[in-house]
């Protein structure tokens, strides 16, 4: 999948970037693109707000276990119900987007949803930020983008059914 990835890199740069921009200006929050790589999550595109004084920068190529992370649990949750789902998976399908507080680094608040072109979510889109709480309506910011972002790659590429 990573391999693909960096070959599909410039066409999902120009499809899912301005994407990023306007949810990472929209969040005051460094938005990214995730894709799953056997268990982990692999963030393949990032981008940070230019308006705000502190944000996290997340490195591009950074790789965490898949169940971690608001990015992967998302991707998870794009995915049919497995016995193995944790109840982090199960509530993410139910709301539609995945929150974690602190999974991978201290102080962070992730936020992602599935990009969901087929029945089976290898990627998603979400935001990172500092703080103790995030603003409930972050969630249908990366939600929408979720949704214009697989409209986008279904047109590019094709539904993968």
């Amino acid at each position: 999948m990573a391999e693909l990835a960096s070959r599909l890199r410039p066409q999902l740069q120009a499809t899912v970037l301005p994407i990023l921009r306007r949810l990472s200006a929209k969040t005051g929050s460094t938005a990214l693109l995730s894709v799953a790589d056997g268990d982990q999550a692999l963030i393949l595109l990032t981008e940070e707000p230019a308006d705000t004084t502190f944000h996290l920068a997340v490195r591009q190529g950074a790789r965490h276990p898949l169940d971690r992370g608001a990015d992967g649990i998302a991707i998870l949750a794009g995915r049919p119900r497995s016995s193995d789902d944790s109840d982090e998976v199960i509530r993410a399908r139910e709301l539609g987007y995945a929150v974690t507080i602190g999974a991978l680094q201290a102080g962070a608040i992730g936020v992602a949803a599935p990009i969901v072109t087929s029945d089976w979510a290898t990627s998603s889109i979400g935001i990172v930020q500092l703080g103790g709480e995030c603003d409930p309506k972050v969630s249908e910011v990366v939600i929408a983008a979720a949704a214009e972002a697989a409209k986008r790659l279904v047109g590019d590429y094709g539904d993968a059914r």
